[in-house]
């Protein structure tokens, strides 16, 4: 990668951590809120039988009301665990209660446990995904922490998507106000979302 768009990257995720940093965690749930209504009424999450959405850290919108949702509407309902070789790999959630029970790794993040049903991109059919991040744009792309996580696992769905022959997941980015920047730097690898949701989105 360029070394001038490592630059704007890296002065990016630092002004975007501080914006993130001065938010109160009334407004962080407050915006989270807002988000969750958004996603909740957009049809395509209506209609989605398969998803896979993340457990939120701090200074994300929170995921707990939309965990809820799926799975109290009988979603299948996938959740990510980092692999030893820096990939994701998603479980399935049985209920809200059994999340919450989920140890947290190293970032203080709770993961699935390996014993849960894990999602196979060749044979299981994925709707949906919900993304975080670090920023987003109004044109769909998206700084995240800088491992490359989503943007690998995203570029596997579309991959495996087309060698079966079927349409990949719609990806969604969930950001708070804060998160949302007017550009974001981007490298050939970097993956877009078909629609950010932000309390300044609606």
């Amino acid at each position: 990668m360029q070394s001038s768009l490592l630059i704007l990257k890296r002065e990016l995720r630092k002004k975007t951590r501080e914006k993130l940093r001065q938010l109160s965690d009334e407004v962080v749930l407050m915006e989270s809120k807002v988000v969750t209504e958004q996603l909740a009424n957009w049809t395509p999450f209506q209609q989605a039988r398969s998803v896979a959405c993340y457990v939120s850290f701090s200074k994300e919108v929170n995921t707990s009301e939309i965990l809820r949702l799926l799975l109290e509407s009988q979603k299948q309902c996938f959740l990510p665990r980092i692999q030893e070789n820096d990939t994701l790999a998603f479980y399935q959630a049985d209920s809200l209660e059994q999340v919450f029970s989920w140890k947290p790794n190293r970032w203080g993040i709770r993961e699935p446990p390996v014993t849960q049903p894990e999602l196979c991109l060749e044979r299981d059919n994925l709707d949906l995904v919900v993304v975080p991040g670090l920023a987003f744009d109004t044109m769909g792309h998206r700084l995240g922490r800088g491992k490359g996580y989503y943007d690998r696992f995203i570029f596997k769905c579309k991959q495996i998507a087309k060698q079966r022959g079927i349409q990949p997941p719609l990806f969604v980015g969930v950001a708070l106000s804060a998160s949302m920047v007017e550009k974001v730097p981007v490298a050939e690898q970097d993956q877009t979302m078909d629609v950010v949701f932000s309390p300044i989105s609606g």
